[in-house]
């Protein structure tokens, strides 16, 4: 045994200190499971948001949400209830929610468009398109890169080039997406 506090000791005895019990407010919540008033706290609700996703034509999805993940122009910002009122835009790519808490993520590829975060814990995205993970096909959407690289090689027109960029930068994310969705499921 040492005396020192710092160093280990090399001695190959049983220590003498004894464990000390674990105050009542260290326990995990699971360890309180069998007391009254531990089953409200369980049992109570969670904050949740409004997810709606609109177009020009008609409302794409409206949802509850524990959270929402936008790509946002400046990155990818994840919303809260009780998040502060903003309205932002956003550049095509990936919004992810969770109907709860401890939830995978429900994916979607969307369109450039914007944002309009409420203090009243709804976020409304506007936005021309978006298609949910689980109806995005690989084969489609190599389809689609095809068919915008073939546009962009034979078109001088600039709004047709710009066009189909915009078709290429979608199928693109739309491929990307499916590739993930089928490596989490093998």
């Amino acid at each position: 045994m040492t005396n020192c506090r710092s160093r280990r000791s090399t001695w190959s005895g049983a220590s003498t200190k004894l464990l000390r019990k674990p105050k009542s407010y260290e326990l995990l919540p699971w360890a309180l499971c069998h007391q009254p008033f531990c089953q409200e706290l369980f049992t109570m609700s969670f904050p949740t948001l409004r997810l709606s996703i609109v177009s020009q034509e008609r409302r794409l999805l409206e949802t509850e949400a524990a959270q929402v993940t936008l790509p946002g122009s400046d990155g990818e910002m994840t919303v809260l209830p009780k998040h502060v009122a903003l309205f932002t835009q956003l550049k095509p790519g990936e919004l992810r929610y969770r109907t709860e808490p401890n939830a995978p993520d429900n994916v979607l590829v969307v369109s450039p468009g914007f944002a309009d975060i409420s203090p009243d814990n709804t976020v409304t995205v506007m936005v021309d398109s978006a298609v949910a993970e689980r109806e995005i096909s690989v084969e489609k959407a190599q389809q689609a890169i095809r068919h915008a690289q073939a546009t962009m090689e034979q078109t001088r027109d600039q709004r047709e080039l710009l066009m189909a960029e915009a078709s290429l930068k979608r199928a693109m994310l739309e491929l990307n997406l499916a590739e993930k969705s089928q490596r989490r499921r093998y």
